[in-house]
């Protein structure tokens, strides 16, 4: 029990250190959009929202965010259901070809 316990502190160790390497850009990226400086800076010179004010006067900006907001949701509307029954019908009956096919179905994840 005692080996168990040591491998699941050295897991969760190195699963934090991975989510704290992979997240730290990103924190530090949105922490110095709040600058209020002209050049984006970290730590930022001041607090200010003008960039974000700046982004959401643009117009091209603007339609590309609803137009990719629209492809999104038109997406997850024929994937779930389509994704719901191609599991259902991979779970509930004898497929042929079924590792060919879950294997097809996952290859999203992988990218």
């Amino acid at each position: 029990m005692n080996g168990s316990r040591s491998k699941s502190v050295v897991l969760w160790t190195l699963v934090t250190i991975a989510l704290v390497t992979l997240s730290a850009p990103t924190i530090v990226v949105l922490g110095a959009s709040f600058t209020g400086g002209n050049i984006i800076t970290f730590p930022p010179d001041g607090l200010s929202l003008r960039w974000y004010a700046r982004i959401s006067q643009a117009s091209d900006l603007r339609n590309a965010f609803l137009r990719t907001l629209h492809v999104a949701t038109v997406c997850t509307i024929v994937a779930i259901p389509v994704g719901t029954l191609a599991g259902i019908a991979l779970a509930k009956y004898a497929v042929r070809f079924e590792k060919t096919i879950q294997i097809y179905l996952l290859l999203p994840f992988t990218i």
